[in-house]
């Protein structure tokens, strides 16, 4: 997995910290829409995520 020194981070870690960015800066971006594929993607599963979770603790009585 190492080559001369080399460091390698596997995808997982950076699709996190992107996740992780968009979520951080979700009042800023609710409206943007995504050129890229892939951000576009992210940032939906973050909206779905959101809604999800709004929607369960409302069931909550």
């Amino acid at each position: 997995m190492y080559d001369r020194g080399a460091l390698t981070v596997p995808l997982g870690h950076y699709a996190e910290f992107i996740a992780g960015r968009l979520r951080q800066a979700q009042d800023v971006l609710v409206e943007v829409q995504f050129k890229d594929s892939v951000l576009g993607l992210l940032a939906l599963q973050a909206t779905l995520a959101r809604q999800s979770a709004s929607s369960r603790s409302s069931r909550i009585v």
